[in-house]
């Protein structure tokens, strides 16, 4: 299971015709979302290697398209989808019968997609309130 929670930092602009309102958006987050798994594997020599392999991301981005439409007066509901990027980091903690610890950590950056939805409340000129509901995809 997935655990964790991110910082975020957001641009765009937005075009409306009458209800209708499109934008562009982009998002940066420093994140801290991990998942830890361990597992074991027996060997012949009736030995047994016990390991814990640990996925964190660290940072995601991404760049997006939306489309909403005006509710209610200053209340748009929207949908958004565009392109993810996530920095993770992969840990792999290996003890062995004997009890020895062995500790390998890769890095990779992976880009793939993201999509959701979202309420939006304009409560003044240029201030927003938003709740917002997206789902990245690396594949």
């Amino acid at each position: 299971m997935w655990r964790g929670n991110h910082t975020a930092g957001h641009a765009g602009y937005n075009w409306q015709w009458g209800p209708t309102v499109g934008g562009l958006e982009f998002d940066f987050s420093g994140a801290d979302i991990d998942q830890m798994s361990p597992f074991s594997i027996p060997t012949a020599a009736l030995a047994t290697f016990s390991f814990t392999r640990e996925v964190k991301i660290d940072e995601l981005a991404c760049a997006r398209g939306r489309l909403g439409y005006v509710v209610f007066p200053n209340l748009l509901l929207y949908g958004t989808a565009g392109v993810g990027w996530a920095h993770f980091r992969l840990t792999t903690t290996q003890l062995s019968a004997a009890g020895a610890l062995v500790t390998a950590t890769s890095f990779s950056d992976d880009f793939g997609w993201v999509a959701g939805a979202g309420l939006e409340w304009k409560f003044w000129d240029h201030l927003l309130l938003r709740g917002e509901w997206l789902h990245y995809d690396f594949g």
